[in-house]
C-alpha cells in the first residue's frame, strides 16, 4: 500500500507549481483528478510527468466551474492558484492548497502569471550567478517553481497529519515569494566585513569546488561539491584539507571563494588536476562520494545520445491532443558544427517569459 493511497485530490491549478505538487501526491498513491479547459496551455514537455498519474478531464472553459463543483464530493485536497479560485462547495474537512504565482493578496505584478524568471530576479538569484559580464542572468531552469511545488506538497502533507488529530481541514497558502525565500535564503546573510566577490568570472562560477579543471590528458573534469559535506570530502580527496588551516581561510568554507582567496585556491586545485588523467581524478572523487564527471567536447555533446533524445522526441499521451511525440528539451539549442554551419540563434523558450 502506498503512503497516500485512499486520498482523493482535485487539481484545479493552472500554474505549474500546483500542477506539480498534486502530481507529487499522485506519485505516492493519491487519486488525483485534474480538470482543465480545452483551450488551456499544455504543460512543458520537461514536466509532462506532472500529470501522468492523474485522471485528466478537459472541458470547455465556461463549464469548468460547474464541473469542478460537481467533482468536490469525497475530495480530501484541492489545489488552486488564487484565493478567488476556491470552489464554493469546499467543506470543513477539506484541505485547500493555494499556490499563487507571486503573493496571495491578488496584488498585480509585472509577471501577470507564473514567472520563475521574475522570481529569480526578485529574490536576487539571477544576480547571484556568475557570468562573463557580472550582470544578472536569466536562468533557463525554473528552480524556484520546482521548490514552489515541493513546498506546497510538503505543507499539504503537514495539513493532512494535523487533520488526523483535529478532524478539520484548512487552507494552506504557498506563494511564489514563499518559494523564493526558501530556495534563496542563503543569499540574505552576509558576513560583516567580508567583501562581496565579483560575479564577472565566467561560467565556471565562484566556488572552486563546483567548477571544472583540466586534467593531465587534456580532458576536463567537473567537480560538483556543493555544501559543507561535499566540500570537505573534495578537499580531503584532493589532499587539500590543509587549506582550511591557512590563516586566510581560517576554517571557514565560504572563505574559499572570497574575493581575496578564490584565485590562489583555484590555482592550487588546478595543479592537482593537471597532474592526473581525468579518469583517475574522477575515480578519486567518486571514491570519496563527491559528484564528478568528465566533460564531453562540444562536438561530442551535440552529437551525443542525451541531446539526441531531446531533439528526436519522446512519446506522450495527452487528454487533450491524444498520443504523439514531442521534444523533451524545452529549449531550441543552436550550435556550430559541420552539419550545422553558421552562428545560429540563441536558445529560445517555446513560451514567453513574464512581462517586465
Amino acid at each position: 500500500m502506498q503512503t497516500l493511497q485512499g486520498l482523493r485530490v482535485l487539481d484545479l491549478a493552472t500554474g505549474l507549481a500546483g500542477r506539480l505538487a498534486s502530481g507529487l501526491l499522485a506519485e505516492f498513491g493519491a487519486e488525483v483528478v485534474r480538470i482543465e479547459s480545452k483551450d488551456g496551455v499544455e504543460v512543458s514537455p520537461q514536466f509532462v510527468f506532472a500529470d501522468h498519474r492523474k485522471l485528466v478531464r478537459c472541458v470547455p472553459a465556461d463549464e469548468r466551474p460547474r464541473v469542478a463543483e460537481e467533482a468536490l464530493a469525497g475530495i480530501d485536497i484541492c489545489f488552486v492558484d488564487e484565493p478567488n479560485g476556491v470552489p464554493a462547495g469546499a467543506h470543513d474537512g477539506m484541505i485547500v492548497t493555494l499556490t499563487p504565482p507571486y503573493t496571495g493578496d491578488l496584488t498585480p505584478w509585472a509577471g501577470g502569471g507564473e514567472s520563475a524568471e521574475l522570481l529569480h530576479a526578485y529574490g536576487g538569484f539571477a544576480a547571484f550567478q556568475a557570468s562573463y559580464s557580472g550582470r544578472p542572468i536569466d536562468l533557463i531552469y525554473p528552480y524556484v517553481t520546482i521548490v514552489h511545488a515541493l513546498w506546497a506538497a510538503t505543507c499539504t502533507v503537514a495539513a493532512l497529519i494535523e487533520r488526523e488529530s483535529s478532524g478539520h481541514g484548512q487552507s494552506v497558502e504557498v506563494s511564489g515569494v514563499h518559494a523564493a525565500n526558501i530556495f534563496m535564503r542563503f543569499l540574505y546573510a552576509r558576513e560583516v566585513g567580508i567583501a562581496e566577490p565579483s560575479r564577472a568570472v565566467g561560467p565556471g562560477g565562484l566556488n572552486p569546488l563546483y567548477t571544472r579543471y583540466r586534467a593531465a590528458d587534456g580532458r576536463w573534469v567537473f567537480v560538483g561539491a556543493l555544501g559543507p559535506k561535499f566540500i570537505r570530502a573534495a578537499l580531503a580527496a584532493t589532499g587539500s584539507l590543509h587549506l582550511l588551516d591557512d590563516p586566510r581561510i581560517g576554517g571557514r568554507l565560504e572563505a574559499l571563494w572570497s574575493a581575496n582567496n578564490r584565485e590562489w585556491v583555484i590555482n592550487h586545485l588546478t595543479e592537482y588536476f593537471a597532474a592526473k588523467p581525468a579518469a583517475d581524478c574522477v575515480d578519486v572523487l567518486e571514491a570519496a562520494d563527491v559528484p564528478a564527471t568528465i566533460l564531453e567536447t562540444r562536438e561530442s555533446w551535440f552529437s551525443g545520445t542525451q541531446l539526441g533524445r531531446h531533439r528526436d522526441g519522446s512519446r506522450y499521451r495527452s487528454s487533450r491532443s491524444g498520443s504523439g511525440a514531442h521534444a523533451r528539451h524545452p529549449y531550441r539549442l543552436a550550435w556550430n558544427t559541420p552539419e550545422h554551419p553558421g552562428r545560429g540563434d540563441p536558445a529560445r523558450r517555446p513560451r514567453p517569459a513574464g512581462r517586465a
